[in-house]
């Protein structure tokens, strides 16, 4: 199916009761269970499980030719959710131009835990390649970055990851990240290729993927 198409029905089945073409909103926070420990359909506490959350993370995934979505109430929550595949000894490499946010995460929350952060310009590969270490656990990838909008080549910094996890982010308006860039799609056929490198990437996307909740991207 053609994007638009999938754009108005992927993750937006009729609601079952009703026929409700679109949506409900399911604003509660605990569900009814069938007995105790055996929640319907799975449905226990809307902070983990909520049907509408689950729509618009399926219409995503599917939209990114991904398998899963993640959507968080924040950028920072879905960053610092992502960075849980860190441990202290390990190292970062990230872009000289990375959201203020995720510069403060990396420096006020991970340095002192003994995670460290390496920073040089994304849009120069050969920079990139000349600091990774034996201890680089993850790429943190920005494009186009915010404020400088410089570009990164996210297929040749990948190439780069070996046996590190390669993670990536966007800080741009939704329209132009979801229609123009595939990100899923481009990354996960070189990972696939790759046995070595840990699925874990997988979270990536939601780390910093352009979801519409996330009203504290910048335009």
């Amino acid at each position: 199916m053609e994007f638009e198409t999938l754009a108005i029905h992927d993750g937006q089945a009729p609601e079952p009761r009703t026929g409700a073409v679109s949506v409900p909103i399911y604003q509660t926070s605990t569900y009814e269970q069938d007995s105790i420990g055996h929640p319907r359909l799975g449905y226990d506490y809307s902070r983990s499980i909520n049907p509408t959350r689950q729509a618009l993370e399926s219409a995503l995934a599917l939209l990114e030719n991904g398998t899963h979505g993640l959507a968080f109430s924040s950028g920072v929550a879905a960053t610092v959710a992502a960075l849980q595949v860190l441990k202290p000894g390990d190292q970062i490499l990230a872009g000289n131009d990375t959201y203020g946010g995720t510069y403060r995460v990396f420096e006020r929350i991970l340095r002192p835990w003994g995670v460290d952060t390496r920073y040089r310009d994304a849009s120069d590969t050969g920079r990139f390649a000349e600091v990774i270490t034996p201890a680089t656990r993850l790429i943190w990838i920005e494009t186009p970055t915010n404020p400088l909008l410089k570009l990164a080549d996210i297929a040749a910094l990948a190439r780069l990851a070996n046996h590190t996890i390669c993670c990536w982010s966007w800080t741009t308006h939704l329209p132009a990240r979801i229609s123009n860039s595939r990100s899923i799609s481009a990354l996960m056929q070189w990972f696939t290729a790759r046995q070595n490198i840990s699925a874990a990437t997988a979270m990536s996307w939601a780390a910093r993927s352009s979801l519409p909740t996330r009203r504290s991207m910048k335009p």
